[in-house]
């Protein structure tokens, strides 16, 4: 079985985004939940991570201490060489003007056009020149298959559509950072493919981004990651390519009773979507 580690080409690039050993609870008492126990983990400049696991398993709420709107109980997240700890408000928002989130729903504003969608983080940002924000508008809503639809309203399209629209929207600021916070969710296989397909091509269109998906999808995975983490119970337990999780659902009963790993359980069943495991299903 190979290493659970970073691949060696990711690991020679400069981290980007560290969490060291967040621990994170929300409520109290018995109503109390701890979606993140001692996480550490380091994403490299570059790198396409994908995050899995089972609902609950703080894989949200990662994504959402990496952009700053939560801070940890314990331990420290630090984004592109900065303590967001650490950071005054104003900090923070340089910070985030770097990065960009493509939320689980797409997040559109339905009083708004799609253009004027695309168009808001431009004008947040502070761009005047009208006719520079209709050129890159009508260039994104073209690089995610959309042309032509600047004009109509989110009701107006299907889910994947605003799915399409919502991508084009995170990269109006040119991000160095993109989070994907379940991207595919909701999707038919084919629309789900695309939007792996667009994620990839994003990748590779801007130089040194860095892109981290959530997602409860292998398909997902398999496709776009350099690098996957698994958390369960708010840990990471493994920590490998995507080949390693492929290999672990496919190997042979008489070889998988052999492994060693602590956690090949947990991998085995989620990988595999089986009700049968260490993985409790709550009806």
């Amino acid at each position: 079985m190979p290493e659970l580690s970073p691949t060696p080409n990711a690991s020679l690039r400069q981290p980007v985004i560290i969490l060291d050993d967040v621990y994170k609870s929300f409520g109290q008492d018995e109503r109390r939940s701890q979606p993140l126990r001692g996480v550490t983990l380091s994403i490299n400049r570059g790198e396409k991570l994908v995050i899995i696991g089972p609902s609950g398993t703080g894989k949200s709420v990662t994504l959402r201490m990496i952009m700053g709107l939560i801070e940890p109980d314990q331990g420290r997240v630090v984004v592109m060489g900065r303590d967001l700890g650490q950071t005054s408000r104003h900090e923070l928002w340089n910070i985030r003007k770097h990065m960009s989130m493509l939320f689980q729903g797409g997040a559109l504003f339905d009083s708004m056009t799609i253009g004027e969608n695309v168009a808001f983080p431009l004008r947040e940002a502070g761009e005047k020149d009208q006719e520079k924000i209709r050129l890159t508008v009508n260039h994104l809503l073209g690089e995610v298959g959309l042309p032509g639809v600047e004009d109509k309203m989110p009701s107006e399209i299907s889910g994947g559509m605003q799915k399409r629209a919502a991508l084009a929207r995170s990269l109006a600021c040119s991000p160095e950072i993109i989070l994907y916070d379940e991207p595919t969710t909701g999707l038919d296989p084919v629309m789900a493919d695309s939007i792996s397909s667009l994620i990839l091509a994003t990748h590779a269109s801007i130089t040194d981004i860095t892109s981290v998906v959530v997602t409860h999808d292998m398909l997902v995975a398999q496709k776009v990651a350099d690098r996957v983490v698994m958390l369960f119970s708010g840990q990471v337990v493994a920590d490998a390519p995507p080949d390693f999780f492929l290999r672990m659902a496919n190997l042979p009963e008489d070889e998988f009773s052999r492994e060693t790993n602590a956690h090949a359980r947990l991998i085995r069943q989620f990988v595999r979507g089986e009700a049968t495991g260490p993985i409790r299903t709550v009806f």
